[in-house]
């Protein structure tokens, strides 16, 4: 049971109001007067707000309870309450922002202000291909939508599927359709968000490429990002490590030479060799889609192969789906996929939570790079040299654009070694910082570090989004702390410096 804790500068008794006054605008039943329950089921079926990962738990970043408009109205009600009472709220759509948070507020005390009840899809639009749904509605909600209606669109769903629509977007996620760069695809407000759908296509090719040597990560990337801005591939490839294969591969004999690993600080590199022996791996393996006509995807694939096979030791695998009683290709005839280019949502990754033991948590260092597969790799040697020397996996979840690659390590942890954890990615983000780059997006624990590196033209900024901030929210009633982002009179933020120059992107 976690002890009830009051917003901040707010007395119990102001408290009790304020949650009298929220009971009358949602009902009863659509408030929480603490952190437990109310929230929709996460891991281990848990319904409480919170971090369900938490690395700090003496820093709690525990909300005061949570509040559940149904409605934009019931929405302004609240914020005009807030503001009167200086009562700090953190919003969220759905609370599945995990790794990063989940429902955890910046400032402990916060009140959060849980959108998920808003769940309408308000319109799909085939002819232009959009559809604008509200917060509460999940990749799963939109994809059983468009499927049962038999629209011939395809969502794009991020790698876990129970997450706001409009939540991942505004977090800048991504997902892997050819409409994946969510954030440049919105085409709507918060309460309710318009994003853009990819048309089903006559014929799907789900295309893999393999490289043998761990050094030839900057030959694949480069090549990858060079096809993209040609647009020949259409998505983002996503770039698997030998570890990511081994420990996501269902092959038995595998397994039994991994598991017993398990619980033993990180799998050691000569294991991790055996099974890109017995399995025919190659350490980096780039998994992406081709969508069109039959023979345009036919054609791209001829490009690429012809680009790739002037190289040693490329492996080079598709897997077709061609439209059947249907005009276009359905995710359906496809089916689940590791990575769901077709936009067919799945939970499936979270399988993999535990395999370091009981109550496994994940979180995700996200730092974001040029589009040069030189600089990606020299980063990733350093990094997983402390990954490896803090007894964790490097588990390389690298995402491929045209003009930038966001180079994601996820680290697993059991609660035992939330502490170590913690102490990585510290150490983790401060040599990032030191080669210049920072994250895309990052956990509630670091948002005033990230937001530190950002120094250009001393804080340019950081200095805007105060005096944004000031003027719309002049109480700092909403989300306070957010990506770093605080009130002129707010708390101040840590600002870290940088050795190679300032990031200044």
């Amino acid at each position: 049971m976690l002890t009830p804790i009051l917003p901040p500068g707010i007395d119990s008794s102001t408290f009790q109001t304020i949650l009298a006054e929220l009971s009358d605008i949602v009902g009863i039943d659509n408030l929480s007067s603490d952190a437990t329950p109310g929230a929709l089921e996460g891991p281990d079926q848990k319904t409480i707000y919170g971090d369900p990962f938490s690395l700090r738990p003496n820093n709690s970043r525990q909300p005061s309870g949570a509040v559940r408009p149904g409605s934009v109205e019931e929405i302004q009600t609240i914020v005009r309450l807030a503001n009167r009472y200086k009562l700090p709220l953190w919003t969220v759509s759905r609370g599945k922002n995990l790794g990063y948070g989940g429902t955890a507020p910046v400032v402990s005390g916060s009140m959060v202000l849980d959108l998920h009840r808003m769940n309408s899809i308000l319109e799909v639009n085939q002819e232009a291909a959009y559809a604008i749904v509200q917060p509460g509605v999940s990749f799963f909600d939109l994809f059983n939508y468009i499927h049962e209606r038999k629209i011939d669109l395809w969502p794009s769903v991020p790698a876990i599927g129970w997450g706001s629509v409009v939540g991942n977007t505004l977090e800048r996620g991504f997902g892997y359709t050819p409409n994946g760069e969510h954030s440049q695809n919105q085409c709507g407000i918060v309460t309710q968000i318009g994003i853009h759908l990819t048309p089903a296509p006559e014929h799907y090719m789900w295309c893999d490429i393999s490289v043998q040597n761990e050094a030839d990560l900057p030959f694949l990337v480069n090549t990858l990002t060079d096809l993209m801005r040609r647009n020949i591939i259409q998505n983002s490839p996503s770039i698997s490590n030998l570890f990511r294969q081994c420990i996501l591969d269902p092959s038995p004999t595998l397994q039994s030479l991994i598991s017993p690993c398990f619980g033993k600080g990180c799998i050691p590199e000569t294991t991790l060799a055996q099974g890109q022996e017995m399995m025919k791996f190659g350490f980096w393996k780039a998994s992406f889609s081709l969508y069109g006509p039959k023979s345009v995807v036919h054609a791209s694939w001829d490009v690429i192969t012809e680009t790739f096979s002037q190289y040693d030791g490329v492996q080079l695998r598709t897997k077709e789906t061609h439209r059947l009683a249907r005009k276009y290709v359905s995710a359906i005839d496809i089916g689940a996929e590791e990575i769901p280019h077709s936009g067919l949502p799945t939970l499936n990754p979270l399988k993999m939570l535990s395999y370091r033991g009981r109550g496994g948590g994940h979180i995700c260092f996200s730092p974001v790079f040029p589009p040069s597969g030189h600089e990606l790799y020299s980063w990733y040697l350093g990094a997983k040299k402390k990954t490896i020397d803090a007894q964790f996996d490097f588990f390389a979840d690298f995402h491929v654009y045209g003009r930038y690659i966001i180079g994601i390590e996820l680290v697993v942890y059991t609660p035992e070694e939330a502490a170590r954890c913690d102490r990585l990615y510290e150490s983790l983000l401060d040599d990032t910082t030191r080669q210049g780059f920072t994250e895309y997006r990052t956990h509630v624990d670091y948002m005033d570090s990230v937001a530190g590196h950002f120094t250009f033209n001393n804080g340019a900024l950081r200095g805007c989004l105060q005096g944004l901030k000031d003027h719309f929210d002049p109480n700092g009633v909403l989300s306070p702390g957010k990506s770093g982002i605080w009130n002129s009179d707010g708390q101040p933020s840590v600002v870290v410096g940088v050795v190679k120059g300032d990031v200044g992107y």
